[in-house]
């Protein structure tokens, strides 16, 4: 990233996309998909001389678009989340880059819905508008947007992300990375943390509780086929079909109690005291 800031200082160009948000603090902007990304660069032209590790992409910006930060020359949040999304090979990776920029409180959902009504005429637009339908301020890693979405596709339904599900009397029993509320359909994603002994037990845990109120908890890991985790998922609506109603002990509205920090506008509103109490998930 700085090597490719050293090399355009002086000229007409703009570090972009995943680099300036790497730059900015975005924590899963980590530059490695299958080896090392190119550092993404705006040079306005088509006419610059290759070189190994940095992508000139001969697109244009606007002054405003362009901010210093910690030295280096980056293109501004929304302009660096706007390029990567258009600039996505699918659907599903463009709305995991508008949820993991706002994860980390980079852009809000309401500021790139601004960012791509500048973006008219710009290369992926349309993807960037279509992605925006789809992101959710409050998704906590990057494998939960597949299965976010996956979901959506599979029963038409767009499920509740890392939602705390309360029992009647007003207790927090568990917050589940996905949650159909009018059916009763908890999916919980085990990535490779869920594995170790101490963590696997509060889950199994946490299962049996999110059970008792009478949900149904579905489990999906890595590895998983999308045929695998739609006969998962369809096999949990259907078992939650069966359950009466009078067996819903639980309920996702929130108690006077909670302060919420689902959204960006949320997160950003907390003081460092809250935000080292309320956010120490993001560090664990």
């Amino acid at each position: 990233m700085v090597e490719a800031a050293a090399v355009v200082a002086g000229h007409p160009a703009v570090v972009t996309g995943w680099a300036a948000l790497a730059w900015r603090g975005g924590r899963w902007f980590t530059g490695q998909e299958d080896g090392p990304l190119d550092v993404p660069v705006m040079t306005s032209t088509f006419d610059r001389r290759p070189q190994p590790g940095l992508a000139y992409t001969g697109e244009s910006w606007r002054a405003w678009e362009v901010e210093v930060v910690d030295g280096v020359r980056v293109a501004t949040a929304a302009s660096a989340v706007a390029f990567a999304a258009r600039r996505s090979a699918t659907h599903v990776e463009a709305v995991t880059v508008l949820d993991m920029a706002a994860y980390d409180d980079l852009v809000s959902l309401q500021e790139m819905h601004a960012m791509a009504q500048r973006c008219v005429g710009r290369t992926g637009v349309a993807r960037l508008r279509a992605a925006l339908e789809h992101a959710d301020e409050n998704t906590w890693s990057p494998q939960e947007t597949p299965l976010r979405l996956l979901w959506l596709d599979s029963v038409g339904v767009r499920p509740l992300s890392n939602a705390p599900v309360f029992d009647t009397r007003g207790r927090h029993v568990a917050t589940v990375d996905l949650i159909d509320p009018a059916a009763g359909v908890v999916g919980e994603y085990d990535g490779v943390v869920h594995l170790q002994a101490g963590r696997r037990r509060s889950d199994l845990r946490s299962e049996d509780r999110l059970r008792a109120l009478g949900l149904d908890v579905v489990r999906f890991v890595g590895g998983m086929s999308d045929a695998e985790r739609r006969r998962r998922l369809r096999a949990a609506y259907a078992r939650a079909e069966r359950r009466r109603a009078d067996e819903q002990g639980w309920v996702v509205d929130l108690p006077p109690w909670w302060r919420s920090t689902a959204t960006v506008d949320a997160r950003r509103a907390l003081g460092a005291e809250e935000r080292e109490r309320l956010l120490r998930y993001r560090s664990a």
